[in-house]
């Protein structure tokens, strides 16, 4: 009797341990997650909580000129650590070419100097903050040659820059569920890419430069001597539009009464109907320009060359611009 008494206790002792033993691993469970989670984040911090400054570079091909080549760089510069990178100096030069115009641009306010010699720059700032960055687009003009890379020198307090490679940019590795999602994201968009393209890639011409479009007419209105267009282009915020940009040129030609400024702008949209790839619409658009110039220079016959080119590709905008166009009502 007395073993069946003490039974009921041993068997709730046992129940009680094992559901105590349940709670303890839940909890020990969950305090090694906590404890492995924010480990991780602290490791994470203090590996990449650094100053670290990079740069790249991107260079348009060259243009041929009868009397000079023209080429534009563009060179960003960023702090793609986790620290203000302070007291930043960057020297680039372009030898054997020499600068001929330069612009420095940022998304967010940020305070330089700069000093300029005819083959180089160097461009003092202040401070980047994580994940700023500067924007040197450069000019170059040579007789001769351009070096297919800019020599590029950038440092900051305690660190120096280094030219930013695919490699770099993994030393910083997500979460592996991450990595998947953007996986999983950039499939996606590959296959909408390749849908979009067959459906709508007739619509654009096959060859041609692509590209930020106001950097392009930019770089074909310093070709033709437009300096100010030049100025004006490089300092937009936002990507212009092909068709906007040629109907306002093409305006300011005709309203300057200045038939060598109607000539170099006409010389700047037809390199831009031969260089640059756009949509056929927007080429129509530009072939009409060029019949608006023409008619405004006396050249009927090579204006109605144009028009026919433009009427080809956008005949019913055609038609209502042609009806509306005071130049071809007179």
């Amino acid at each position: 009797m007395g073993l069946i008494a003490k039974s009921p206790v041993g068997c709730n002792y046992r129940t009680h341990m094992k559901n105590f033993n349940w709670k303890q691993n839940i909890l020990t469970a969950v305090i090694t997650i906590a404890v492995t989670v924010a480990g991780g984040m602290a490791l994470y911090y203090l590996q990449f909580s650094e100053a670290k400054l990079e740069y790249s570079f991107e260079k348009i091909l060259p243009f041929e000129g009868q009397e000079e080549n023209l080429n534009i760089y563009h060179i960003k510069i960023f702090n793609s650590g986790n620290k203000v990178s302070e007291e930043v100096i960057c020297h680039i030069n372009i030898n054997p070419a020499a600068i001929k115009n330069y612009q420095v641009s940022s998304e967010t306010p940020i305070t330089y100097t700069d000093k300029i010699n005819d083959d180089k720059i160097v461009l003092n700032i202040k401070t980047l903050n994580p994940d700023e960055f500067a924007k040197i687009s450069i000019l170059g003009s040579s007789t001769n040659s351009f070096p297919d890379e800019p020599n590029i020198k950038l440092r900051a307090k305690g660190v120096n820059g280094k030219l930013a490679s695919i490699k770099n940019s993994e030393d910083k590795k997500e979460p592996k569920t991450f990595s998947i999602i953007l996986g999983l994201i950039a499939g996606i968009a590959s296959i909408l890419s390749l849908t979009i393209k067959r459906l709508f890639g007739r619509e654009y011409s096959e060859e041609g430069h692509t590209g930020e479009q106001n950097e392009i007419i930019a770089y074909l209105c310093g070709l033709h001597g437009i300096e100010n267009e030049v100025d004006r282009y490089l300092s937009l915020p936002r990507k212009t539009s092909y068709w906007s940009e040629m109907d306002r040129l093409t305006s300011i030609g005709i309203n300057s009464n200045n038939e060598d400024l109607a000539k170099s702008i006409k010389q700047v949209i037809t390199d831009l109907l031969k260089y640059a790839r756009m949509a056929k619409s927007s080429k129509g658009i530009g072939y009409y320009n060029l019949g608006r110039i023409d008619k405004y220079l006396g050249k009927d016959k090579e204006s109605e060359e144009s028009l026919n080119k433009s009427k080809k590709l956008i005949p019913n905008l055609l038609k209502k611009r042609v009806e509306l166009d005071p130049i071809f009502k007179n």
